[in-house]
C-alpha cells in the first residue's frame, strides 16, 4: 500500500517505486477476481500425473482469496494467462529442462503472464502389497495415510512440490507441521508472483527417509520424502530372509554358534543371527534381494539382525578371524552376485555395529554399492575414516531423534546441532537421510522438526532463524516469549564447547537417565520455560489455530516440567534418606503427574490426541509404558516414580496405600 507523504517529491518517487512493484510482478487473483485458469497437459496419463498438484493449487487458493481458478486441458486454455503444470506445450516452447528432471527436481518459471511448475512426476514402478517398513514410513495406525493401501505410492512428486513452493513463495500458505491446525492459509484478495521468477532444481539433500510428516501435502511442503527405488528394512533385512520362527528347528545350522552349540535363540533382538559362512544363508539372503528386486526396487538394503553376535563354527573361523571382516566378504559376495543376478540393482550396504568401519580386506567396492552410514556422533570423522570410498554413494542413517535416548520422550538436539551435522552430510555428497525416530513428541518437537525440514533444502540457513521463523508463523501475538521459550530450552542441549550432551554423557561410565536429565535441564531453565510459556499464553491471541498450538506445547510443556521435577525430587530422597518432608513433596509430584495423564487417556486407555494435529502423540505408547518405559524406550521417571511394587506406592507413605485401599 502507498502511503501519502507531505512532500511532492516523495511522494512522486514512492509512486514510481510501487509501479515498478507492478511491472516487476504478475497477479494471479486480484481484488477477489482472476483471469487464470490451470491448465494440465492434453494426454490424459500426463494430466494425471499432475491432477494432485492441479488440486492443491485450486484448494489454496480459493481457501486464501475465495477465487476458484478452473483445471482445464493446455489446449482450451485459448489467449488467457493460466498457470501450466507438468510436461506441457507451453513448458517445451519455453525450454523448461524436462529431460534434467531426476530425483526430486522441479521448476517454478514466468513466461510472460504465464507460470510454469513442472518436476519429475514419475512413478518408481514398484508392485505389490504394502510391507512392513511401508506401513511404517506411512505412519499407519496413528490415523494417518490410512488410504494408501498399496506400492503405487511410491512415486516422485515434482510438480506438486514446485506447486506447494509456488503457493507457500504467494503468501498463500505455509507448511508448519502435520494437520489443519499446522497449517497457515493467508487470507488475502491478492495473490502475486514475481515476473521473474525462475527456478530449476532441489533440495540440496532431496530424500529423508523412515517417516513420512503426515499427509501428502505436509510431507511434500517440508521434504520428508523416501527414494521411492529403495527397499528398507530399517537396517535388517537378515530376519526377513532367513526367520528364526521358520527355520530354527528345520535348519538350526543357520544360526550362530555359540560355546559349540547351534543357537538360534541366543543374542539380541529376540536372537536369529546367522551364520554367514553358509552357503544356503547366502541363497536365502539372495532369494530376498531377488524378490524385492521383482517388485521393482533398484536400491536394496543388506545389513545384519540387529545387535550383531558373531559365528564361533570352524567355516566362520577360516572365512576371517574377525568378525567384521567375516561381514563385509559376506556383503561383497553379495554384491558381487548381484551385479550378475540383479542388472542395474544396487546394494545398500549398512555399515554398523560389525561393519562401522571401513573394510580391511578388500580395496574396493563394485561399481553397483552404495554405503549407508550409522552415524550417532563425530559425523565429520566418521567421513575422514572413509576417505578412501569416497567415490561410493552414501547414505547416512543418523540418531537426531528417538525415544531410544537416554532422554525417552524429550526433546533431543539443538538448532545448531542438526544445522552442523547436515552441512557435513551435503559436504560430503549424502543424497538421502534415514531418520531414527522423528517427531515422537510433537508438541515441543514442532519447531526443530521444521528448522530440519528446512536445513535439508538449505543446510547453510541459519538455524536459530528458522526457529524464529516458525514462532513469528505458528504463535501470531506469541511470537516473542514462543521464541525464547524453545531458544531456552535448546541452550541446555549443548555443552559449552558447542558438543550435544547426549553425546557427552554416553562418553561417561556408569551413565544413568538422572545424570541425563539433571545436566540437559537444570530446574532454573524449566522455571523459565514456565514463565515464558505463560506469558504467550496470556497474549490471548484469537486465532483458534495459535490457541490449539499453544494448547499442544501446554500438554508437552507439562509433562516436561513433571517429569523434571520427579528427577530433582528423586535425588532429594536419596540424599535426605527419605527425609518425611521431602516425601510430602514427592507425593504431590506424583499426584500432579497422574492428573495430568488421566487427561491424555481414554477409558479404555488409548492415547488421546490434540484435535487438528494429522500425526500421533508420542507415537500412541500405553500409560504404563510411557512412564516405566519398556523395549527402547527408557524410562521416563526415576524409580521413586515408577508403577509397580518396591517405589512409590511404597515409599509415599500412608496417603497412597489410603487411596489404594479405596479404589
Amino acid at each position: 500500500m502507498c502511503l501519502p507523504y507531505r512532500s511532492t517529491f516523495a511522494a512522486a518517487v514512492l509512486a514510481a517505486v510501487c509501479g515498478a512493484v507492478r511491472a516487476d510482478a504478475i497477479d494471479i487473483v486480484s481484488g477477489g477476481k482472476s483471469e487464470y485458469a490451470i491448465a494440465v497437459p492434453d494426454e490424459t496419463m500426463e494430466a494425471k500425473k499432475v491432477a494432485e498438484a492441479a488440486e492443491a493449487l485450486q484448494l489454496y487458493i480459493r481457501r486464501a482469496s475465495g477465487v476458484e481458478l478452473p483445471i482445464v486441458s493446455e489446449g482450451s486454455v485459448g489467449s488467457a494467462p493460466a498457470i501450466y503444470l507438468g510436461r506441457t506445450k507451453k513448458g517445451v516452447a519455453a525450454n523448461v529442462p524436462y529431460g534434467k528432471f531426476v530425483d526430486c527436481i522441479h521448476c517454478r518459471k514466468v513466461v510472460g503472464r504465464d507460470v510454469i511448475l513442472a518436476g519429475n512426476d514419475e512413478s518408481a514402478n514398484v508392485r505389490g502389497p504394502l510391507q512392513h517398513h511401508d506401513h511404517e514410513y506411512l505412519c499407519h495406525g496413528f490415523g494417518v495415510n490410512e488410504s494408501v493401501r498399496d506400492q503405487s505410492y511410491r512415486r516422485w512428486h515434482g510438480t506438486l512440490k514446485a506447486a506447494l513452493e509456488f503457493l507457500e513463495a504467494a503468501h498463500v500458505v505455509k507448511f508448519l507441521m502435520p494437520g489443519e491446525n499446522g497449517l497457515n492459509v493467508y487470507k488475502t484478495d491478492l495473490v502475486r508472483v514475481p515476473s521473474d521468477m525462475d527456478f530449476t532444481g532441489q533440495a540440496q539433500i532431496p530424500y529423508s527417509n523412515a517417516a513420512c510428516y503426515g499427509e501428502l501435502h505436509s510431507t511434500v511442503a517440508l521434504g520428508h520424502l523416501d527414494i521411492p527405488y529403495s527397499k528398507t528394512w530399517g537396517g535388517h533385512p537378515f530376519p526377513e530372509a532367513v526367520p528364526r520362527l521358520k527355520y530354527e528347528k528345520t535348519h538350526p545350522e543357520y544360526f550362530i554358534m555359540k560355546d559349540g552349540v547351534r543357537r538360534p535363540d541366543y543374542g539380541p533382538a529376540s536372537g536369529g543371527h546367522h551364520c554367514v559362512s553358509n552357503p544356503e544363508v547366502f541363497e536365502l539372503f539372495m532369494a530376498e534381494m531377488k524378490r524385492q528386486y521383482d517388485l521393482g526396487y533398484r536400491w536394496i538394503q543388506v545389513g545384519p539382525t540387529d545387535g550383531q553376535v558373531a559365528c564361533e563354527c570352524d567355516a566362520c573361523r577360516t572365512m576371517h578371524e574377525s568378525p567384521e571382516e567375516r561381514q563385509w566378504l559376506f556383503y561383497l559376495k553379495v554384491a558381487e552376485a548381484a551385479k550378475a543376478r540383479l542388472p542395474g540393482a544396487t546394494m545398500v550396504l549398512l555399515s554398523y555395529d560389525f561393519t562401522e568401519n571401513p573394510p580391511k580386506s578388500f580395496e574396493r567396492f563394485p561399481d553397483n554399492v552404495a554405503i549407508e552410514l550409522c552415524i550417532w556422533k563425530d559425523f565429520r570423522e566418521k567421513f575422514d575414516a572413509w576417505a578412501r570410498f569416497r567415490d561410493v554413494p552414501k547414505i547416512a542413517y543418523v540418531y537426531f531423534f528417538g525415544m531410544y535416548h537416554s532422554i525417552g520422550t524429550a526433546p533431543t538436539r539443538s538448532p545448531k546441532y542438526i544445522a552442523e551435522c547436515l552441512r557435513i552430510l551435503r559436504d560430503n555428497s549424502v543424497k538421502c537421510i534415514f531418520k531414527c525416530g522423528w517427531a515422537e513428541d510433537i508438541g515441543l518437537d514442532a519447531p526443530i522438526c521444521y528448522v530440519f525440514s528446512k536445513l535439508l533444502e538449505n543446510p547453510d540457513a541459519d538455524p536459530d532463524a528458522l526457529v524464529d521463523e516458525f514462532c513469528d508463523a505458528a504463535y501470531g501475538k506469541a511470537a516473542e516469549p514462543m521464541k525464547a521459550f524453545f531458544h531456552t530450552m535448546y541452550a541446555g542441549m549443548d555443552t559449552t564447547g558447542g558438543h550435544s550432551v547426549i553425546d557427552e554423557v554416553k562418553k561417561r561410565p556408569h551413565h544413568t537417565e538422572e545424570m541425563f536429565e539433571l545436566m540437559f535441564r537444570p530446574y532454573p531453565v524449566v522455571t523459565r520455560m514456565s514463565a515464558l510459556l505463560g506469558a504467550a499464553e496470556s497474549s490471548r491471541d484469537a486465532d483458534p489455530k495459535v490457541r490449539a498450538r499453544l494448547k499442544l506445547v501446554r500438554r508437552s510443556y507439562d509433562f516436561l516440567r513433571l517429569r523434571t521435577q520427579s528427577f530433582f525430587v528423586n535425588d532429594a530422597c536419596a540424599v535426605s534418606g527419605g527425609a518425611p518432608e521431602i516425601l510430602a513433596v514427592a507425593e504431590r509430584v506424583y499426584d500432579a503427574r497422574e492428573k495430568l495423564l488421566d487427561g491424555w487417556y481414554d477409558g479404555n486407555g488409548r492415547m488421546m490426541h490434540n484435535d487438528g494435529f494429522a500425526w500421533h502423540y508420542m507415537r500412541d505408547m500405553p500409560r504404563t509404558r510411557l512412564v516405566n518405559g519398556g523395549g527402547a524406550l527408557p524410562p521416563n521417571f526415576p524409580g521413586l516414580f515408577r508403577y509397580g511394587p518396591g517405589n512409590v506406592k511404597e515409599k509415599l507413605g500412608k496417603h497412597l496405600k489410603t487411596k489404594e485401599a479405596a479404589q
